[in-house]
């Protein structure tokens, strides 16, 4: 009796350890988000590029899943996903409206089972744009646009629950015959409470400097904080996925005519679910998200309805996975999205 009364002890023990943890952890990112909303200075941004969600499960989840800790690709998203990662590669391209496109190269490895290290390059390219000037129109010349991102990252753990990584991020742009560049920062964390098979993520994305711009003067980057949560739930084959990210004021200034709130701030809600198929002897999984920026794009037309959701899909072959992700931006059409990822 007394060893039974003994055990039972113990683990009531070890589920209040548990259960004081989630929620000092909670708590811990809920202070520091508050303190950022109120920190980040307002003003334009620069290099919307670094808020380009390049991986087509990211955008399928609505930019929402910040707390795995075994998606290199999701470095995009917080460095610390990536944190118990593999070798591995992944690429990714998307055709946007026009001429526009964008993609992603990227590449990761484990070192001694501690570590992870990572690079990935992304490219936005604006095509080809007509020269105009004022009082005359086209001048029938044309010019190139584009910006780009080299990336380099390292993740790890401090302990069983807790999970860190950290990301460097040099940046440059060109607008004939103008040249941009800059230098950020990525400091993210997540942590496994062990409860209910909820997971916590926290990342400061996009810190730095814009070192020269389009031009005489320079912008402020794109900074924000965001802490998320994921839960995977017990009796369907589904987890669910949420964000709260604070930005600069002045990152969301160009759609305040459109978007109700506070610009600077969103969310993003992801779910994703994971199906069993005997054709494949794996399992398959089906996405979708919202994202608020999309409310941004709303202007009064039929196809304004959708802008910022987004579906998407991931089919395991072989060592390799195929992913697709279609996003609906409003009256600026759609974003289709592949990508291709294994391991090497």
């Amino acid at each position: 009796m007394k060893k039974r009364r003994k055990r039972v002890k113990e683990m009531i023990s070890v589920d209040r350890s548990f259960r004081d943890s989630f929620f000092r952890s909670v708590f811990v990112l809920l202070l520091v988000s508050a303190l950022a909303q109120q920190s980040f200075a307002a003003g334009g941004t620069s290099f919307p590029v670094l808020m380009e969600l390049t991986d087509p499960r990211a955008l399928a989840l609505g930019g929402a899943p910040l707390s795995e800790n075994e998606w290199s690709e999701g470095a995009l998203l917080n460095p610390a996903c990536a944190a118990d990662g593999r070798r591995m590669i992944s690429v990714s391209y998307a055709s946007h409206m026009m001429d526009m496109w964008s993609g992603r190269l990227a590449l990761s490895e484990s070192v001694k089972d501690r570590y992870t290290l990572g690079i990935y390059i992304t490219t936005f390219d604006y095509g080809d744009n007509d020269v105009s000037e004022i009082g005359v129109g086209a001048t029938g010349a044309t010019f190139q646009a584009s910006e780009n991102v080299f990336v380099g990252y390292c993740a790890g753990r401090f302990n069983r629950m807790f999970a860190w990584g950290g990301a460097v991020k040099f940046i440059w742009g060109t607008i004939d015959p103008y040249d941009a560049s800059g230098v950020a920062v990525d400091i993210g964390l997540t942590c496994e409470p062990g409860w209910q098979g909820v997971n916590l993520g926290l990342v400061l994305r996009n810190w730095g400097e814009q070192f020269s711009g389009y031009g005489d003067g320079t912008d402020p980057l794109p900074t924000e904080l965001s802490v998320g949560l994921s839960s995977k739930l017990r009796h369907l084959p589904l987890t669910l996925n949420t964000a709260l990210m604070f930005g600069r004021e002045g990152e969301g200034e160009w759609e305040a005519e459109f978007l109700p709130g506070k610009p600077g701030f969103s969310f993003g809600l992801g779910g994703e679910f994971s199906i069993y198929s005997e054709l494949l002897n794996d399992s398959f999984q089906l996405r979708i998200g919202y994202r608020s920026r999309g409310e941004g794009l709303r202007v009064g037309q039929q196809n304004d309805l959708l802008a910022g959701t987004s579906f998407g899909i991931g089919i395991p072959i072989r060592r390799y996975k195929f992913n697709y992700a279609y996003a609906t931006m409003g009256a600026l059409g759609t974003v289709h999205r592949f990508g291709i990822s294994g391991s090497l």
